[in-house]
């Protein structure tokens, strides 16, 4: 579940556990309930001692084979390509370790926004750099890294195509906490859009959880005002800055309806069904069917 669509999956980081009728044990208090089991789709929620149900993740998974048929069928005909999470060749080494490494422990602050090609008949791979936040001879040493990088892709069920191209952001950052310094590079597929990065990236932090609950308390003052639709907005931009604030989400749902946006208020409701919010679930179907 935690693993990249690029990558190869490492077996060895794969949690043990036992099976107990329709319960996945990974630990004396905790696991996942299996919710549907079928040929090509698992349902599970997580399983964990003195926490309810509307605060358990559920994971929704689908066989990967199916995924590959489906998009394969979808790209019939088609010789030059550009691949996405659902279908993509995978790597068989980290390529943020490989450009680190490249770096040579010489890490500054940069991003990079292009994308490669893999020529799987030429045997050849390709880069494009389309910016770079600074001017820097990093630029050389990515392109280096990826331009020698056929050998690290594992091509199968893609031999077919001449091209596949794979968007991407590098991003190489050294940042400084009190006696700590980090190092890294990362890289994310399948965007050019640094923005996505930094949410794919990002965690809440204290500031953004303070930040939520003024946004949060303004959205209480509003609903109180009868100021509905602001209201939503303001709950809106809560739940967006600390998506752990679920009552956030559930306030939008309810500012909406109040304010007599149907549609929206059921949208909003539709999400906290998707993530297995119980109440959100009697919400959606008293209100919303």
């Amino acid at each position: 579940m935690d693993s990249s669509p690029i990558y190869k999956t490492d077996e060895s980081q794969c949690l043990i556990f036992s099976l107990e009728e329709d319960v996945i044990k990974t630990s004396i208090k905790s696991g996942y309930h299996i919710e549907k089991s079928s040929s090509d789709t698992l349902v599970i929620c997580q399983k964990i001692a003195g926490l309810e149900n509307d605060k358990l993740k559920r994971s929704y998974l689908v066989d990967e084979k199916m995924l590959f048929s489906t998009e394969l069928k979808k790209r019939k005909g088609e010789k030059n390509i550009v691949a996405t999470k659902l279908f993509t060749p995978k790597l068989n080494v980290n390529l943020d370790d490989e450009i680190f490494i490249a770096f040579k422990n010489n890490i500054s602050n940069i991003d990079v926004v292009g994308s490669l090609t893999i020529f799987p008949g030429k045997k050849v791979v390709t880069s494009e750099i389309s910016y770079s936040s600074v001017k820097s001879n990093k630029i050389g040493i990515i392109t280096n890294v990826i331009n020698n990088s056929f050998d690290k892709w594992d091509l199968t069920n893609f031999e077919e195509f001449e091209s596949i191209k794979i968007p991407f952001i590098i991003r190489s950052e050294i940042k400084r906490y009190s006696s700590l310094t980090y190092k890294g590079v990362r890289v994310l597929y399948f965007t050019n859009t640094i923005s996505e990065f930094d949410y794919v990236n990002r965690s809440t932090t204290l500031d953004d959880m303070e930040k939520s609950n003024k946004l949060f308390q303004k959205g209480i003052k509003a609903y109180s005002d009868k100021n509905y639709i602001i209201a939503a907005e303001y709950f809106s931009k809560s739940y967006k800055t600390d998506p752990k604030n679920i009552d956030a989400l559930y306030n939008k749902a309810v500012a909406y309806f109040e304010g007599g946006d149907k549609e929206n208020a059921c949208k909003t409701w539709k999400e906290l069904v998707d993530l297995g919010q119980t109440n959100g679930i009697e919400l959606y179907k008293n209100n919303c069917n």
